[in-house]
């Protein structure tokens, strides 16, 4: 059940990523209310279903914040950056699917707004391609 529910969720999140009004709603949004910088990360996993390897590919939406670190004295001060806001998604979805779906989930987090967006990825043939 609950499966159905996200798998419809994720539907309208795509189909929202593509529409022009959506994203002209982010573009009227207010500066402070937009990410400066958002960051993502894709990978994937083998898992076994039903007997077989299949791959789980998972992606994730994240913003950092700075915070100063507190180092010994000997040590060179500067800022600690943590992750927050960070939501994950997985599927078992071809990769142009999965490609979609990153930038559903990335419009809910205005992927489209920020000046600056930053990727972590292997560099797999699948993340490559997409």
């Amino acid at each position: 059940m609950i499966g159905t529910e996200v798998i419809a969720q994720q539907a309208e999140w795509m189909a929202e990523s593509r529409d022009p009004e959506v994203l002209l709603a982010h573009d009227r949004l207010p500066a402070w209310g937009k990410p400066q910088c958002l960051y993502g990360s894709l990978d994937g996993i083998k898992v076994p279903v039903d007997g077989q390897w299949q791959e789980l590919k998972v992606g994730c939406w994240y913003q950092a914040e700075s915070s100063p670190t507190d180092h010994p004295p000997d040590e060179q001060e500067g800022e600690q950056r943590r992750a927050t806001h960070v939501t994950y998604y997985t599927d078992f979805l071809e990769a142009q699917v999965f490609a979609e779906l990153l930038w559903g989930t990335g419009c809910q987090r205005l992927a489209d707004q920020p000046e600056e967006v930053v990727f972590v990825a292997d560099g797999a043939t699948w993340i490559c391609l997409s």
